[in-house]
């Protein structure tokens, strides 16, 4: 760590930005456990239903796996993934104590890949409501959590933000910041979420997405994007409908939306790793680019507490090469001409 430490020092003489960095265990026993504390019931009574195919790098998931069952170990571990999975990793992973759901992969995939998860993420869930699970955090192979609070956060969130406007939903879902874009519409993000069982299923239960991508056109702005309605876009507005929500499809619906029926937590709060694509700690941090920011748990705290400020629907009607060009304060200039 020392070399590492030193290295960014020397990077940082040659660079406008200053850099750190943070480590992670590669295995489950080079995390430190607390003592083990008495489970609450709600905990006993919840699901980590991890989806996709298995990553074997590092045994990842399997180590995963392992983490997850010495963190959390009055909950339930369910994989739920592919029948053309490894044959000898799924028998390692079944002697964890794991309860593995095999699925046939759908004939089209679906734009973004959307209907592996629509198959994975549903199953997984539907088997924990079969075993007698109240609720049910969804996350991905390709994911980890290091956090032993995580659980016990994201039912307490339940407790203290409790539902002002049902409809046809039992309690918030939490998301988190990654990936969730601020200016894309009805857009938090797919990876990972926490409910109780019944909206988890709504949730991760749409249609299969059919459409080809050639069929949904260029988009030159965040509203005509969103509104092609890809991956998270489907699968939010899919849950707003069938709860009863109706959908204008503004900036400012979008916030209500969010800020109604959801609870964004940053992924910081359950020190989540996901080595896919980047080494960036907070990959979407740039300082610079509009289109990117993501909803953090400040911003739903002003939102949920009624202290938002202006917002800003003409972002969403901007070319996005010009958001890329140019910041707020000069766009809100332009706008106000």
């Amino acid at each position: 760590m020392k070399f590492t430490n030193y290295f960014l020092r020397f990077l940082e003489r040659f660079s406008t930005h200053f850099l750190t960095y943070h480590a992670r265990p590669k295995s489950h026993d080079g995390v430190r456990l607390s003592k083990p504390c008495a489970s609450h019931a709600d905990e006993s009574a919840t699901a980590i239903v991890i989806q996709g195919p298995i990553l074997l790098d590092n045994d990842f998931t399997f180590e995963t796996l392992k983490l997850y069952g010495e963190m959390f170990p009055q909950t339930r571990l369910i994989l739920s993934t592919w029948e053309d999975e490894n044959t000898e990793e799924l028998i390692k992973i079944r002697g964890l104590g794991v309860d593995v759901v095999l699925n046939k992969k759908p004939i089209y995939a679906g734009p973004a890949n959307i209907n592996l998860q629509i198959v994975s993420a549903s199953s997984g869930i539907m088997r924990a409501k079969e075993i007698g699970c109240r609720y049910a955090l969804k996350t991905r192979t390709d994911q980890r959590i290091y956090s032993e609070n995580s659980l016990r956060l994201c039912l307490g969130i339940l407790k203290l933000f409790p539902l002002k406007n049902k409809l046809c939903q039992k309690n918030r879902l939490v998301a988190f910041n990654l990936n969730s874009f601020k200016y894309r519409l009805y857009g938090i993000s797919d990876m990972i979420n926490f409910g109780n069982i019944d909206d988890m299923l709504d949730y991760w239960s749409p249609p299969l997405d059919q459409r080809k991508i050639s069929e949904l056109g260029d988009a030159k702005t965040l509203y005509e994007f969103s509104r092609q309605r890809f991956a998270e876009v489907y699968f939010m507005t899919s849950f707003l409908v069938k709860i009863g929500r109706d959908i204008n499809w503004s900036l400012e619906d979008s916030f209500s939306a969010i800020a109604d029926h959801f609870c964004i937590l940053n992924t910081s709060d359950i020190d989540l790793f996901w080595p896919k694509y980047t080494r960036k700690e907070f990959r979407h941090v740039g300082y610079k680019l509009i289109r990117t920011a993501q909803f953090e748990f400040s911003d739903w705290i002003s939102l949920h507490g009624g202290i938002q400020g202006d917002i800003p629907e003409y972002i969403i009607h901007t070319e996005i090469e010009e958001l890329d060009r140019n910041n707020l304060i000069t766009l809100s200039k332009k706008n106000h001409q």
